[in-house]
């Protein structure tokens, strides 16, 4: 059996033939354009979707961007550059010797604790561990790691006497505890030092 473009066609596409008008019906329904259905097509379509979408990014990125343009007092963490944390490296001589002549690494370091405003005279300092970073020197296509420095951080007051709540303190010194090495990305981001 053949199809036939007639009104008898059993097999007829989506838009059909009108024996009265010669024209052809294009799937409006019984409501028409102005219709119910015609208005519920109006608000799936593809281009209000899109809109939508991009909308919702745009909002999500102002968001994101407020976030981290922000400055937030309680919020821990930030960075420091190699040189400020080689006076710690250097506690450790030979361990500095290793790292520095075995690895490339990368000039920023990220500090776990960023001490905010309300603590008093410590408002902006850093604290570790200390994430870097780095790439072996060879061979030459390895994976980066990250070079962990773990600290034991002791607080002093105006006198020089050690205190135990940093909101007290004056002074932050740390000694150098443990160096780790790890696959980059790891979890938990902040490593747990011993």
């Amino acid at each position: 059996m053949t199809a036939s473009s007639g009104p008898n066609n059993t097999t007829a596409p989506a838009e059909s033939w009108s024996p009265t008008s010669g024209r052809r019906d294009l799937g409006e329904g019984r409501w028409g354009r102005s219709g119910r259905r015609g208005t519920e097509l109006a608000h799936t379509s593809m281009a209000s979707f899109v809109r939508g979408v991009n909308v919702a990014r745009a909002i999500r990125f102002f968001i994101v961007l407020a976030g981290v343009l922000l400055p937030c007092d309680c919020v821990g963490g930030g960075t420091v550059s190699l040189a400020e944390i080689d006076p710690l490296l250097r506690q450790k001589p030979e361990v500095r010797t290793f790292l520095m002549s075995a690895l490339d690494m990368d000039s920023t370091v990220m500090a776990a604790v960023r001490f905010g405003s309300h603590v008093q005279h410590l408002g902006g300092a850093h604290m570790g561990p200390y994430m870097i970073q780095a790439r072996p020197r060879t061979p030459k296509d390895a994976l980066r790691i990250e070079v962990v420095l773990c600290t034991d951080a002791r607080f002093f007051d105006a006198s020089g006497k050690l205190v135990q709540d940093e909101m007290d303190a004056v002074r932050l010194e740390e000694k150098l505890t443990v160096v780790m090495l790890r696959e980059v990305n790891s979890a938990p981001a902040i490593a747990n030092c011993p």
